[in-house]
């Protein structure tokens, strides 16, 4: 019979390290998951709790009309915020999972880029609007390159754009123009989103597409925020066989969204 060269005592130790390494991990996995389901927690109450004490007025009948409509506004967009909450939650659970592209029902197809891109800016601009932004989609930039298609779930894809120009008019500098550009080769597709406002510090930029991450600035600005946004959005990119990115230079932050390009000719 063999006789293991490695003394019982060494191995003993060697397992005993390596049970004290599982139970770390695992008590950081309980950490992580009493961390999300506390942020899940809040997140939620935040708006049933405006919703509630605005229907408690409500039922006040010395509140006047035009006060009831102002708090009936108020529970519409509270409910908004809500649906999106839930929406993002349920999304980010399915993509914890490792999918891939043929695990979704919907499957890949030629999308116009710039048309999505510019249906995005119409539908985010008038919110812009009341902080004096404008938000440009750089034609020229697209047209240079004879507005390339890209293969993509358009559903899924329609959730990173969205998110970009929705953080864009969020963070960006009142009286500022936020710029859609392009940059394109054989293989691939990259729309640049750049805006002057809220900064990202090197470390934040590292960290800003993991889950819950969110910069000090962002917080700053708007204390009521998931972090999942950018995380989903990632994971997104990921499922394509793409990449989402953030570069900062002081004030400035531009997401790059790079896409798989299909050919065409």
């Amino acid at each position: 019979m063999a006789i293991n060269s490695t003394p019982v005592e060494a191995q003993i130790a060697k397992l005993n390290d390596e049970v004290v390494r599982l139970r770390k991990q695992r008590d950081n996995a309980d950490k992580a998951k009493t961390e999300y389901m506390q942020n899940v927690a809040h997140q939620l109450a935040a708006p049933i709790n405006a919703i509630k004490m605005n229907i408690d007025t409500l039922k006040n009948p010395r509140v006047p009309a035009g006060r009831k409509t102002v708090l009936l506004n108020s529970i519409y967009c509270q409910g908004t915020i809500l649906a999106h909450l839930i929406k993002n939650f349920s999304f980010m659970s399915h993509l914890e999972a490792e999918h891939n592209l043929d695990s979704f029902r919907e499957k890949p197809e030629e999308v116009d880029i710039y048309l999505l891109c510019v249906n995005f800016a119409n539908d985010f601009q008038p919110s812009a609007s009341f902080k004096d932004q404008k938000i440009v989609v750089l034609e020229d930039e697209f047209q240079a390159h004879r507005r390339p298609k890209i293969w993509v779930i358009k559903n899924l894809l329609s959730q990173v754009v969205y998110n970009l120009f929705e953080n864009a008019t969020k963070y960006a500098d009142a009286d500022s123009t936020i710029t859609v550009g392009l940059k394109a080769d054989t293989s691939s597709v990259t729309v640049k989103f750049q805006s002057i406002g809220a900064p990202i510090s090197d470390y934040e930029a590292a960290t800003i597409f993991d889950r819950g991450q969110r910069g000090a600035s962002a917080k700053a600005l708007h204390p009521a925020g998931t972090g999942f946004g950018l995380y989903i959005a990632g994971r997104i990119m990921e499922i394509h066989k793409g990449e989402l990115s953030v570069a900062t230079r002081g004030r400035m932050t531009e997401f790059s969204m790079k896409c798989p390009r299909k050919a065409i000719d």
